[in-house]
């Protein structure tokens, strides 16, 4: 391959032809509005405390792909297989098309079996589960996620998350380790032109939840193109987000952020700079679904 000049002159670099970026929409507004999307080609890392909703948000936006004529790979270490198809589907199915059901005094929901099937048939073919039977095994999983995007050129790939992948055998150092797949996961996502979206949990931490506090080796966050940390709108993120980015004296009630019962944080985007943009979604407990005002 002739990769041109070693040395470049800026007139040689200019004169590359450029092609232009292809994102996939999330179809959280601000998140498309302000970053255009999810640059093909590109890494994005998805962090939060427990139960702030980053894998409901991830498989939304792997819904909506679908949605847009995407292809989608999706690695789920933590859910089973069929907990991770039941919940997708409730969300592909919507408010409107959930039954009630009451169990212990408490209230879930179901999809009937005919729309659970039309459902199932329209993500066949465009969705792809990573079966968690074979194991997380480093070498296993990211010579299957190559096999795949291979033959099916997936848009978007999904893994969730990586500290349920086994990396032991590739260096008996965690951080090293974690460096090592990081930098073949950027190398696949450019290779392939495929948007590669990543979940790392954050170490325990007393503190209102910065990127600095990703568990893991730095280059976690360093190598991504956009980070994105979800909060979930309760006392501790009412408390730090208070104390880091408002006035003294601000009344909670005055806090646009606070009005939703979950927040993306747009803590890095490498192409626009953009930072600490906390974008508010509200929760439907029927659908499983992040909304964008509460009556969407």
């Amino acid at each position: 391959v002739d990769n041109g000049a070693i040395w470049e002159t800026i007139t040689e670099i200019i004169n590359k032809p450029t092609p232009d970026n292809e994102y996939i929409k999330t179809h959280i507004e601000i998140i498309d509005k302000k970053t255009h999307g999810l640059l093909k080609g590109g890494v994005s890392l998805w962090s939060g405390l427990r139960a702030s909703a980053k894998s409901t948000i991830l498989s939304q936006v792997a819904l909506q792909a679908v949605n847009d004529g995407h292809s989608v790979l999706f690695y789920s270490g933590e859910l089973t297989d069929k907990r991770f198809a039941r919940w997708l589907i409730q969300q592909a199915a919507g408010k409107q098309y959930v039954v009630p059901r009451e169990k212990e005094g408490s209230i879930f929901y179901i999809v009937p079996d005919d729309i659970r099937k039309s459902i199932a048939k329209w993500i066949d073919k465009r969705l792809y589960v990573y079966n968690n039977s074979y194991g997380s095994n480093y070498e296993l999983l990211t010579n299957q996620i190559e096999e795949q995007t291979k033959k099916i050129k997936p848009d978007i790939i999904f893994l969730d998350n990586l500290m349920t992948v086994d990396t032991a055998s590739v260096d008996p150092n965690e951080y090293r380790a974690q460096t090592i797949l990081m930098k073949r996961i950027t190398e696949l996502a450019k290779q392939y032109n495929v948007h590669i979206g990543l979940v790392a949990h954050p170490r325990k931490t007393i503190n209102f939840l910065r990127l600095v506090d990703v568990s893991g080796s730095a280059n976690i966050s360093n190598l991504v193109d956009n980070a994105f940390i979800v909060h979930r709108v309760n006392h501790d993120f009412k408390k730090g987000y208070l104390d880091e980015f408002c006035k003294p004296g601000t009344k909670e009630e005055d806090v646009p952020v606070f009005h939703g019962t979950n927040v993306i944080e747009i803590a890095k985007d490498r192409e626009e700079g953009i930072q600490d943009e906390f974008i508010p979604l509200w929760y439907e407990i029927e659908s499983r679904r992040m909304l964008n005002e509460k009556t969407e």
